[in-house]
């Protein structure tokens, strides 16, 4: 996703450096280990990413990441990361077994250099 990472980029690049999460580009971290319903993260970076990965459990089922523009669903494994523009609407399918917490990286608009 380079040209999204570009938008970040930029934006950080005018960002007071103590509301950066060095050493990346982003200002926010939201762990979730919960089922998300379909929604958009509005204040995110427009023209942004979502960077996110997840821990699980062995016998973890279900959770699969959907994005429905697209008719794609994500099941998010050890080691994955997936890049996502997350003012898209996106949500997780039902839990079946198991846990998982997902953790996703991104800059939250009200950081910015006004």
């Amino acid at each position: 996703c380079p040209s999204q990472y570009a938008t970040v980029e930029r934006a950080a690049a005018e960002t007071r450096p103590e509301l950066l999460i060095r050493p990346t580009k982003f200002t926010t971290v939201t762990a979730n280990r919960d089922q998300t319903a379909v929604h958009t993260d509005g204040n995110n970076l427009d023209g942004g990413l979502g960077v996110m990965t997840a821990i699980r459990s062995r016998d973890f089922k279900g959770g699969l990441f959907v994005l429905p523009k697209f008719d794609l669903a994500v099941d998010l494994g050890p080691g994955d990361v997936l890049c996502v523009d997350n003012r898209e609407y996106h949500g997780n399918t039902p839990f079946l077994s198991g846990w998982r917490v997902s953790a996703i990286a991104y800059y939250h608009e009200s950081n910015r250099s006004r």
